[in-house]
C-alpha cells in the first residue's frame, strides 16, 4: 500500500495550528478559509480519518467534493483507502480500495493500482490545501 506522507504533514500542521490532536478519538475540526470551501477533518466511528470539502448544491444540500478516508497504519503512516466525490452526470462517485479494521490498523482485499492512484491524488490535494492556506 502507498502512504500519503504529504497529506499527513499538511493536516498534522493544520491540526497543530488549531490546537487539535490526532489522538482524540472524537476529533472534529472544520476550517473556514474564504474564498475556498471549508475543510473538515474528523475521526470516523471506525477509527479512520476523513478529510472533506463540503459544498452546497442549488437546493442547499451538502455534498462531498471530495472526501478521502485514511487508515492510519500501525506504522503511523496514512493510507488513503476511500474516495467520494460528485459526478454530476451519473451521480455521486464512491470507491473503496481496501477493506479495513480501523481499530487494529490493518487492511485486506486491496486494489493496489487504485489505491496508488488515490495516494497520488492525495499528494496533489495536500499541495492545494497547503497553498490555499489551510495549514
Amino acid at each position: 500500500m502507498r502512504a500519503s506522507k504529504r497529506m499527513k504533514a499538511v493536516i498534522t500542521r493544520a491540526l497543530e495550528k488549531h490546537g487539535k490532536s490526532l489522538d482524540d478519538p472524537e476529533l472534529y475540526l472544520k476550517i473556514e478559509n474564504d474564498p475556498y470551501m471549508p475543510l473538515t477533518i474528523e475521526r470516523t466511528w471506525e477509527g479512520l480519518l476523513s478529510l472533506c470539502h463540503y459544498a452546497k448544491d442549488d437546493y442547499g444540500d451538502l455534498y462531498q467534493d471530495p472526501e478521502v478516508v485514511f487508515l492510519i497504519g500501525c506504522d503511523g503512516e496514512w493510507y488513503p483507502i476511500e474516495i467520494q466525490r460528485p459526478d454530476f452526470r451519473t451521480g455521486q462517485f464512491y470507491c473503496r480500495y481496501a477493506e479495513v479494521d480501523g481499530h487494529k490498523g490493518t487492511f485486506s482485499k486491496v486494489d493496489l493500482r487504485g489505491q496508488a492512484d488515490l495516494a497520488r491524488f492525495c499528494t496533489m490535494w495536500a499541495n492545494n490545501i497547503a497553498r490555499q492556506g489551510f495549514a
